[in-house]
């Protein structure tokens, strides 16, 4: 882009470039260039004041922590790494402004304000920049479902470190140590599956539980009933047949690392099919205007009555 004599398509789009070359970040436009995209027809600004962003009700609502600074916003348009970086020099902008940070695979921006910073002027500028702001309300089934995937997370990695265990153990035996060594590699293999059946593979007996319980058919019953199976007939090989016995710890382990490692890949892929899908609740108006029965105007305003509604709709 030649900035000697810009040439715009729009109001909204000169809009943006004096601002980003008054506020020094005329870079903007050359990392756009480098990644090969444009902003295609940007949004002209809303005019909208923003004012009921900083109305205690709605902070209130839509605070991301206990002072009520921090607040989250949808962006449209938002679609690459130069967006990213514009809207992360928010503080450089404003003063108001402590940081920025853009989720750009939910074009979901958290604002965390300084004292005296209003969220209305955050939002003023935003829309100056052509992203048309949305506030997102706080929502504990996303801290539920962020932790339940930690948890997920950690019962792999407990199976994932027995199982290399294991399998360690499993090669000495297979490649014929006998002895005192077979008895005590066999007994340690099965003490490192003990994690592996009573905690990395809670998911599948709850599901299997679950579904007996429900009298519906489920891919986890027979899952568990094999799990227990060879669980217990390795067991009761290594009592018998002490450091020769057959057992089946390595198969297991290897069956379950690789069964939860699967899960969870389809788990996170189904939450971000379903996180596209609730970004049309951002959507909705978190404003409204009131018409009043005494006067034949009508004022644009927050409303309580509009985040009741929307708590009721959606959560």
């Amino acid at each position: 882009m030649a900035f000697g004599d810009p040439v715009f398509c729009c109001q909204g789009c000169e809009t943006v470039f004096g601002i980003l070359q008054q506020s020094g970040l005329g870079d903007y436009y050359r990392l756009r260039d480098a990644t090969g995209e444009t902003l295609g027809t940007p949004a002209n600004p809303t005019g909208d004041s923003y004012a009921w962003l900083d109305d205690p009700a709605f902070v209130t609502a839509y605070k991301r922590d206990e002072s009520g600074r921090t607040m989250e916003f949808y962006l449209e348009g938002v679609h690459c790494a130069a967006c990213v970086w514009l809207v992360e020099k928010l503080p450089e902008m404003l003063p108001g402004v402590a940081s920025a940070r853009l989720d750009l695979g939910r074009s979901v921006a958290r604002i965390q304000l300084n004292d005296g910073g209003t969220f209305a002027a955050v939002a003023r500028r935003i829309d100056g920049m052509g992203y048309r702001p949305h506030p997102v309300r706080a929502d504990e089934a996303d801290a539920l479902q962020e932790k339940e995937n930690r948890r997920y997370l950690l019962r792999i990695g407990v199976a994932a470190v027995a199982n290399a265990n294991i399998m360690l153990f499993s090669v000495a035996l297979y490649s014929g140590v006998t002895g005192t060594f077979a008895t005590l590699f066999s007994w340690l293999s099965f003490a490192l599956m003990l994690p592996i059946l009573f905690f990395s593979a809670v998911p599948f007996y709850e599901s299997a539980f679950t579904a007996l319980r429900t009298k519906r058919m489920s891919i986890d019953i027979p899952i568990v009933l094999g799990v227990i199976m060879g669980a217990v007939l390795g067991f009761v090989n290594l009592l018998k047949g002490g450091g020769q016995a057959h057992v089946y710890f390595d198969s297991l382990a290897m069956l379950l690392l690789l069964m939860l490692g699967s899960r969870y890949l389809t788990r996170r892929a189904q939450q971000k099919a379903l996180g596209a899908t609730n970004v049309l609740r951002h959507m909705l108006p978190s404003s409204a205007l009131r018409a009043s029965s005494s006067s034949s105007r009508s004022t644009r305003r927050p409303s309580a009555s509009i985040v009741t509604w929307r708590t009721s709709a959606w959560w």
